[in-house]
């Protein structure tokens, strides 16, 4: 009894703590942006591009949103079991992150709009620009196989990623040209004040303007699908009651939706889906080796950074491992792995050939010039310290995750350490999960392969560290029930509101 009400105690006084500190920096962030934002290579432009007005209404609207979907939630579970359970959390996940950057973007000065405007804006989305001004698939070849044209012809995400991302928005210009429909359909959700507006920046045709919003509708669709595969992922390793509200906060996040609509959403969908498919099956898992390779190998000729599936994958066997009772050895750790890893670097290498054909170029030169892009833009931008940018880029990826999901994730690592130095506990008891998916991302950092908007580029981290967060409130919290978890994800999303109106 004792030790209950020390628990109790500890979850009150962790809950005090962190809306404290929550309501502090929210506080600081309005009246002092640019104390938060500086490094010596980069800042994030404080633009004021927000209505504060709707502040308070979108942050109460998405607020009602939640309670809505955690008592749906809850009177489901209560009835539903097993894969029921899971596919009704994943349709409220979905359906939730289709209505988050909706929601949140209300309090942009252009609405919704600015949205689709994002798709066109050249340093943004600039594989729509480059599908624009190429036309055609052999034009946009020429550009990436003329090294002397090549920086300067190519938009900035172009230079670093291969042709494919502009291919697919060419052929969404094409369709867009062809059909009356989807025109209707871009008229009727977008005013002919905005669409003359669009015409007069950016100069496109309504068949391109066409083509942007079905770009837009692929890029949240993507979002919304890599976030029900973070819950499916995630149920490899949790309790459905636990991964559900990790989605809750994920969907939630400002880097959810405050940087959508980018294609890092897409590539996530093959990252995510290529682990969960590696961790499926129990038997002839070299079947789901081969499928895990042949998405990672698809979606390389999407992004380079897919290739991170490759690390993330083995370093997630290794977990689900170690949750065997008793614990398996490393040796037979090691031969888990290689029965999925082999077999997926086969299914790469097939995927990768295929697209050769397909895209009608060799992957490895593109994978070089690719590479010559990546060094131009950090060359051309500034940004040449690698080292700056390492110790950089937690501190900007956990800020933009939010500060709850930031200080859930050091409570969490806390608890972890303790476990760790206490020479009584059991095996089983230390997180696996936390410690393999923490390794996996520090490698990743201290590569030097991430530079710049961290939060984008490892997109496809944020269910994994949005469960992180929520586990630790989870397990100090447990005695105040799931409010306490929810009150987490409301002040999540005031944070959200705050820095799209600043940043």
């Amino acid at each position: 009894m004792i030790l209950e009400d020390k628990k109790a105690s500890r979850g009150w006084v962790l809950l005090l703590v962190c809306v404290a500190l929550c309501a502090g920096l929210d506080v600081l962030i309005l009246v002092r942006p640019d104390l938060l934002n500086h490094n010596s290579e980069y800042q994030w432009r404080v633009l004021w591009h927000g209505k504060r007005g709707a502040l308070l209404w979108v942050w109460l609207l998405w607020s009602v949103i939640m309670v809505m979907a955690f008592l749906a939630w809850s009177q489901a579970s209560k009835k539903l079991k097993g894969a029921k359970l899971d596919g009704l959390a994943a349709g409220l996940i979905f359906i939730l992150g289709i209505l988050s950057p909706l929601v949140f973007f209300q309090i942009d000065r252009f609405g919704a709009n600015e949205l689709l405007v994002r798709i066109f804006v050249q340093d943004h989305t600039g594989y729509f620009s480059d599908a624009a001004k190429f036309k055609t698939r052999e034009n946009l070849l020429a550009a990436y196989r003329d090294p002397g044209k090549f920086p300067a012809q190519l938009s900035t995400h172009g230079r670093t990623h291969p042709p494919a991302d502009a291919l697919i928005f060419m052929a969404l210009n094409r369709a867009s040209e062809k059909s009356g429909v989807l025109q209707g359909i871009h008229k009727t959700l977008f005013g002919e004040n905005t669409r003359k507006q669009i015409d007069d920046h950016f100069h496109l045709s309504l068949a391109e303007q066409t083509g942007g919003m079905l770009g837009l509708f692929m890029i949240l669709i993507a979002a919304s699908f890599a976030a029900t595969l973070g819950y499916f992922l995630l149920r490899k390793f949790f309790s459905a009651d636990l991964c559900f509200v990790s989605g809750l906060a994920l969907v939630s996040m400002p880097a959810f939706c405050a940087k959508t609509p980018v294609m890092d959403q897409v590539f996530a969908v093959f990252i995510l889906g290529a682990a969960l498919v590696a961790l499926s099956g129990k038997k002839r898992r070299w079947r789901q080796g081969l499928s895990a390779g042949f998405i990672i190998g698809a979606g390389a000729w999407l992004s380079p950074g897919v290739w991170s599936a490759g690390l993330l994958i083995p370093f997630l066997i290794a977990a689900k491992e170690f949750q065997t009772q008793p614990v398996k050895s490393s040796g037979e750790i090691f031969k888990s792995i290689m029965i999925v890893g082999l077999p997926a670097l086969a299914g790469a290498a097939l995927a990768v050939w295929i697209g050769s054909f397909v895209v009608q170029a060799n992957y490895l030169d593109i994978f070089q010039i690719n590479r010559n892009g990546w060094y131009y833009n950090n060359d051309a931008s500034g940004r040449v310290s690698r080292l700056k940018w390492i110790l950089f880029n937690p501190y900007e990826y956990l800020f933009w995750s939010s500060f709850p999901i930031f200080l859930g994730f050091l409570v969490k690592f806390g608890q972890e350490i303790r476990k760790f130095l206490d020479r009584t506990h059991e095996p089983g008891k230390i997180d696996a999960f936390f410690w393999f998916s923490l390794i996996f991302i520090i490698i990743l950092n201290i590569s030097g392969q991430i530079c710049y908007e961290s939060p984008r580029l490892c997109w496809f981290f944020l269910p994994i560290l949005a469960n992180l967060g929520i586990s630790g409130f989870h397990q100090d919290m447990q005695n105040l029930h799931n409010k306490a978890l929810f009150l987490m994800i409301i002040l999540t999303a005031l944070q959200t509101c705050i820095l799209l109106i600043v940043y």
